[in-house]
C-alpha cells in the first residue's frame, strides 16, 4: 500500500487526509444512527452528539493552532473533549448516560480509523526507520513531511493503530448487540485503546510529540486515563470488571519501568524518538564529505558530527564500503551500539553486511563497519 496525498473523487483531486477524516465522521455517525435503532436509544441525541462532536473537534483545533501557531491534532485530546461535552449535554437532557457514550466512543473509533488511514497517506504519526516499512518521497517533503526520512523505510505504525481500532469497534459493536451492562463498551473501548497506545509509542518516530522523562504525553495520558476510569468504576459510576484492575497494574507497571530505563541508562536516550532525527541528520551532514575530510588552512581535519545528546560521529571509507566512528561522553553500552548500527544500516541501503567493533584508541567509541 503506497501512500497518496491526494485521492480522486470524480475526477476531482481531493487531499487524503480531509477524504479519510470525512469519510470517517460519516461512517461513525451511520454507527452511531445503526446502533440507536437497535438498542432503541434516540437517533436525534445521536445526531446532536454527533454534531457536538464536530464542532469541538474544529473549535479545538482552531485554539490549539491560535496558541501554539501551528496546526496540531491529537486523537487524545479530542476524545476526551468530546466525551467531557457530550456528558454534559447528556446531564442538561437528563437521558442515560452510560448507553449514550457506549454508541459514542464506537463512533469517535470508526473515526479514529479512517483517521489513521489519513495519516498514513500524508506521513504524519509516523513510525521509526525499519528494515521493512513505507517510504514517502519528495512529494510529501514539499507538503511538510521532515525531510530526513525521504526515502527512508518507516515502520507504518498508522495501518497497525488502524487495524487494532477496527478490531475494538467491531468486538465492541458486538458487545453492544449481546446486551451487555450500559457503560462496559465505553470502558472496553478506553482501556483496550489506552494499553494498545502505551506500547505503540515506542514504534512512533515523529519527534515533535512532547515526553517528558521518557514518557510521551500519549503515555502519560493512556495511564491517567485508565486510572481515572478505574477511580470511577470504584464509585460505580461505570460497571467493575477484573480487567480493569489487571489493564491498570500492566500500565503503572510499564510506566515505572520505562521511566527507571530512561533515567538509570542514560545512552538509552541515543535511541529514542528525539534523537534519532539528529543521527539521520548527522549521516546525512557526512555524506556531504565522500572522504570525509575537509581542508583548514590547508590541513585535513576529520569532519565530525555532534548531536545534542553529546554523541560523536564521523565517517570514513575502506576498500569496498565505509565505516562510522560513534562516540559518547558517557560508555556506550553494546545493545545501545546495536540498535545504532540497524539504524545506519536503514540508512546505507547500498550495503548489505555491517560488523561492529571497539575502538582501540578511544575506550567510549566504536567502530561501525558497512560492505557489499
Amino acid at each position: 500500500m503506497k501512500p497518496q496525498l491526494n485521492i480522486n473523487v470524480f475526477g476531482k483531486r481531493i487531499n487524503s487526509f480531509i477524504f479519510f477524516g470525512v469519510l470517517g465522521y460519516l461512517l461513525g455517525v451511520s454507527v452511531g444512527i445503526v446502533l440507536s435503532i437497535k438498542l432503541h436509544l434516540s437517533v436525534q441525541i445521536i445526531l446532536m452528539m454527533s454534531l457536538i462532536s464536530m464542532i469541538v473537534f474544529f473549535l479545538l483545533a482552531y485554539i490549539v493552532k491560535v496558541v501554539s501557531r501551528e496546526e496540531n491534532i491529537v486523537y487524545y485530546h479530542h476524545e476526551i473533549a468530546i466525551t467531557i461535552c457530550c456528558t454534559l449535554v447528556l446531564i442538561f437532557l437528563k437521558q442515560p448516560i452510560l448507553p449514550y457514550l457506549d454508541v459514542m466512543i464506537l463512533g469517535i473509533g470508526t473515526f479514529l480509523i479512517f483517521g489513521r488511514l489519513g495519516c498514513f497517506s500524508v506521513g504524519c504519526c509516523h513510525g521509526k526507520p525499519s528494515k521493512y516499512g513505507v517510504k514517502y518521497d519528495e512529494n510529501h517533503v514539499r507538503e511538510g513531511f521532515t525531510w530526513y526520512y525521504k526515502n527512508i523505510k518507516l515502520f507504518p505504525v498508522q495501518l497497525v493503530e488502524a487495524s487494532f481500532a477496527a478490531f475494538i469497534v467491531i468486538t465492541g459493536i458486538a458487545l453492544l448487540i449481546i446486551k451487555v451492562k450500559p457503560g462496559t463498551v465505553f470502558l472496553y473501548y478506553s482501556i483496550s485503546y489506552s494499553l494498545f497506545r502505551f506500547f505503540i509509542e515506542f514504534f512512533r518516530g515523529d519527534s515533535e510529540r512532547p515526553i517528558w522523562v521518557g514518557v510521551s504525553e500519549a503515555q502519560w495520558t493512556s495511564v491517567i486515563l485508565v486510572f481515572v476510569l478505574f477511580i470511577m468504576s470504584y464509585y460505580h459510576w461505570f460497571p467493575v470488571y477484573l480487567g480493569h484492575t489487571i489493564v491498570s497494574a500492566i500500565l503503572f507497571v510499564s510506566l515505572i519501568i520505562t521511566i527507571i530505563i530512561y533515567n538509570i541508562k542514560g545512552t538509552n536516550r541515543l535511541i529514542n524518538h528525539k534523537h534519532i532525527p539528529e543521527i539521520i541528520e548527522g549521516v546525512s551532514f557526512l555524506s556531504r564529505f565522500p572522504q570525509n575530510i575537509q581542508k583548514i588552512n590547508n590541513k585535513e581535519s576529520i569532519k565530525i558530527f555532534k548531536t545534542s545528546k553529546g554523541m560523536s560521529l564521523s565517517k570514513g571509507m575502506h576498500g569496498n564500503g565505509c565505516f562510522y566512528t560513534i562516540s559518547h561522553t558517557e560508555k556506550l553500552e553494546i545493545n545501545v551500539v546495536t540498535k545504532i548500527a540497524r539504524i545506519l544500516k536503514i540508512l546505507n541501503k547500498n550495503y548489505t553486511a555491517y560488523s561492529i567493533e571497539k575502538s582501540k584508541n578511544k575506550s567510549k567509541a566504536y567502530h561501525i563497519l558497512f560492505w557489499n
